[in-house]
């Protein structure tokens, strides 16, 4: 058994505790470049307002509480140097000029308005306008406040939290962080120390530097919250840079980093109980320290069987900054991240708190409660070691990795909000003519036939939308058939069929769309319900990635407000009740409930009621069952109210109210059942005793 004192025996089942904490560098890999093409997908789609995802999921983190940060560049707007040339193609642009900012740190300028140029404003832009003695400048204060005020208009509540707009929209999608910013057409002047610096160690490369420099940088709206007035000050935002150079980290460089915050999310109590707040330590000193400590060390030092002692190193660094009470921004080191938080007494509590951590050494991951059983207890625990001696097989390795594909495939950003867009979509296929790796072609054409799809849809919603008379049925039809074409690609990817079937009940071939439901619920036996089984009929047989997931992609079935015709009429209330626009349903429920419907409409009895049991066994499914998804109770509901049982429908109402309240209309459902007249006093009684629950 490996002990304690065998610190590089300890260090190598340390990395392989943390691959299967933090993921493999295969999976990590294929996190990583999922995000890059999606996001590269999307902006194909919309060049004046460019997506960038920030974060830890961008990162290649999958923790349980990983942000999934978004920044929207307006590029709309271009920041310059009042002495640089502006280029001819940026006449239609709106030009701020960059100026150095007053009585702050560095890294923070003043934004002032081109004062000859015509354009128009957005209400968003031209409100942030301040005019000081005969000059025109943008607020970053009331530009945030601005961006608050129209995504309430839109429905979505959010409040200021540094440069970005946070919230949460619904209960099904995580809390977001937005931060709009605009982009600056060269290199910042105050990080030009950081392109010239020498380098012992040779990272980043000069081709990662000449790549940072050439994307630039982008000014977001906050200022220095260590100085008087904020009300003109801007930040210089390194966030594309940052990834680029998370993403070039060696795998042991990206475990400590991850094991880093581990170790912050463990003293989150702690640092409540001390300082009253949590993020007096944030995990954006933790990236600092790491760029810092790459750069500084061979490469030689970041391997497995050194894992504790890189970590022990960037701890050790934490020590001393906080001590010194300087934390060097990476680009800017002159800016001082420590400038507002840790001084005076706060300095001399987290160093006495770091201190008591420094001498437990080892036993310093066993602080804590987020990560149970503690690092030490497992990394100590007989069997534990056991499994981790033992490295994975080539087909435990191609299912992992497989696994994290369509985990990604699931989340992260939807491709294309502009779906017409032509120009994007040749684009896209341009992409896919030029990437370099299986993986690369394989998310350019699933993205794309996601593209596909949804222009499919969307032609089906303009198509319904409109009246139609005799004299242009046969048009009407040859529509369809067009908008199901584009759909049918992306429908032969496993659970994604059910947007197909979907589309042929809405257009009455029921008979089409309970054969898709069936397949469906035939398919997603494999993954991730029997990873054993997936494993053994599909991995190590020289599948393509796209084979394997036609056969086995499963995903939350979503449908928005801007494509609300696509979705079942059954459903529209409850689409209606979400603030943020989209509704999601576990494929397996919403098989069973649109097979019920099909049977229903094909006055097939046997069939329809077997959908029905199937539906209420899947109630109880410990991955998409009822206890997890309100919807699903909603869609029993639905079913027992299309057979007239009012008390089953109403029963099942009130548990979808129990499992979760908000935006939930199942409450307008049951006092519809109350004015039915079908229903009897008896059940009325029965189900609206309790709505106040």
């Amino acid at each position: 058994m490996v002990d304690l004192g065998d610190s590089e025996g300890m260090s190598i089942l340390l990395s392989r505790l943390l691959n299967r904490a933090l993921g493999s560098q295969g999976e990590v890999n294929i996190r990583q470049r999922t995000l890059v093409v999606k996001e590269h997908l999307h902006n194909a789609f919309n060049k004046a307002l460019v997506l960038y995802m920030a974060g830890s999921c961008s990162e290649g983190f999958m923790m349980k509480d990983s942000d999934n940060d978004e920044m929207l560049i307006d590029n709309n707007v271009c920041v310059f140097y009042p002495n640089q040339h502006i280029p001819t193609e940026y006449n239609d642009k709106i030009i701020l000029f960059m100026h150095k900012a007053q009585n702050c740190q560095p890294g923070y300028v003043k934004l002032q308005l081109m004062l000859w140029q015509t354009r128009s404003f957005s209400r968003m832009l031209s409100n942030a306008f301040v005019e000081i003695e005969g000059d025109v400048f943008l607020s970053s204060d009331i530009y945030r406040e601005e961006v608050i005020r129209v995504g309430r208009m839109c429905g979505i509540d959010s409040s200021s939290h540094g440069p970005s707009s946070s919230g949460e929209a619904t209960k099904l999608r995580r809390a977001f962080d937005v931060v709009h910013g605009f982009p600056c057409m060269s290199w910042p002047k105050e990080a030009s120390g950081w392109v010239r610096r020498t380098r012992l160690y040779g990272w980043p490369s000069q081709t990662l530097i000449d790549m940072i420099v050439e994307k630039g940088c982008h000014v977001v709206p906050i200022g220095d919250k260590c100085s008087d007035d904020t009300l003109l000050q801007w930040r210089i935002s390194f966030a594309t840079a940052e990834r680029r150079l998370v993403h070039s980290l060696n795998h042991t460089q990206f475990q400590v980093y991850g094991l880093l915050k581990i170790l912050l999310k463990n003293l989150k109590d702690s640092l409540q109980n001390i300082f009253g707040e949590e993020d007096i330590l944030c995990s954006y000193f933790l990236k600092t320290i790491i760029f810092h400590a790459v750069e500084n060390t061979p490469r030689q030092f970041w391997k497995e069987s050194n894992t504790f002692l890189c970590f022990w190193f960037c701890f050790n660094v934490l020590i001393v900054w906080v001590k010194s009470g300087y934390c060097p921004q990476y680009f800017i080191p002159t800016n001082n991240l420590f400038k507002r938080h840790i001084h005076g007494d706060n300095q001399q509590k987290i160093l006495y708190l770091l201190i008591e951590l420094h001498q437990m050494k080892w036993q310093c991951l066993s602080v804590g409660t987020y990560y149970q059983p503690n690092i030490i207890e497992r990394l100590l625990d007989r069997r534990t070691q056991v499994i981790l001696k033992q490295s994975d097989s080539p087909l435990e390795l191609e299912s992992r990795h497989d696994l994290a594909l369509y985990t990604c495939l699931s989340r992260h950003i939807t491709v294309a909000r502009n779906v017409q867009d032509r120009a994007g979509l040749a684009h896209a296929f341009q992409s896919l003519l030029s990437s370099k790796s299986e993986l690369d072609d394989f998310l350019v054409y699933f993205n794309t036939v996601e593209v596909l799809s949804r222009m499919g849809m969307s032609n089906f919603c303009s198509i319904t939308a409109t009246t139609t008379t005799t004299s242009n049925n046969k048009s009407k039809y040859r529509r369809l058939r067009e908008s199901r074409n584009l759909v049918m690609p992306k429908a032969m990817f496993g659970t994604e069929l059910l947007y197909l079937a979907t589309f042929h009940y809405q257009t009455g071939n029921y008979w089409k769309s309970v054969q898709m439901c069936r397949s469906v619920l035939s398919l997603v036996r494999y993954y991730p319900k029997d990873s054993s089984l997936y494993t053994k009929e599909f991995c190590g047989r020289g599948h393509s990635l796209l084979f394997k997931t036609k056969q086995t992609f499963t995903s939350v079935l979503y449908f928005g407000k801007a494509l609300k015709r696509i979705c079942l009429p059954h459903l529209q209330k409850e689409l209606e009740e979400h603030p943020d626009g989209t509704m999601g349903i576990p494929p397996l429920p919403y098989a069973a409930f649109l097979a019920f419907l099909d049977y229903h409409e094909l006055g097939d009895v046997k069939g329809r009621d077997a959908a029905l049991r199937n539906l209420i066994v899947l109630k109880y499914d410990e991955e998409e069952g009822g206890h997890m998804h309100w919807i699903v109770h909603t869609l029993l509901g639905i079913c027992y109210q299309t057979l007239g049982d009012s008390h089953k429908a109403i029963r099942a109402y009130r548990e979808s109210l129990q499992v979760d309240l908000e935006w939930n209309p199942a409450i307008e459902r049951i006092q519809a059942l109350k004015l039915d007249e079908r229903a009897s006093p008896a059940e009325l009684n029965n189900g609206g005793d309790e709505l106040c629950v």
